[in-house]
């Protein structure tokens, strides 16, 4: 989480200037997205939280949370609670489901292939609203 969040504070912003013109993203969209939705600590929390859970945009979302030049400290926060609670989930599904567990993690780390294009399908009536 902490090295995605430094690629995005670092170079992120010369990314967006070389390569978002091929996913028409600009230095606006990122002030927008910034205004809109990183606003608040509020939001900032219910974000990362819902990307750590789902897995598929967690990296994504600390990317762009680098780019957003989140305080740092605030991140660390929020994604070591997260890290922490996702970890006791996971030990205590292990410790009562057993071997159970080998079956669920065929569904959970292949949760991506279902939120991914639901993501896509979102991003693009957002996009084609305007």
């Amino acid at each position: 989480d902490i090295i995605h969040y430094f690629v995005g504070r670092v170079g992120g912003n010369r990314i967006i200037k070389k390569y978002g013109h091929y996913f028409k993203i600009t230095e606006d969209n990122i002030h927008e997205v910034k205004i809109k939705y990183f606003n608040s600590k509020n939001s900032l929390w219910k974000i990362i939280t819902l990307s750590k859970v789902t897995h598929a945009p967690s990296s994504l979302i600390m990317l762009v949370s680098g780019i957003l030049k989140i305080d740092f400290k605030q991140f660390l926060l929020i994604t070591t609670v997260n890290n922490i609670f996702k970890v006791l989930v996971f030990v205590l599904i292990g410790f009562f489901f057993g071997k159970s567990y080998l079956v669920i993690e065929n569904y959970i780390s292949n949760s991506w292939i279902i939120f991914l294009p639901i993501f896509g399908i979102i991003v693009y009536f957002l996009y084609s609203k305007k």
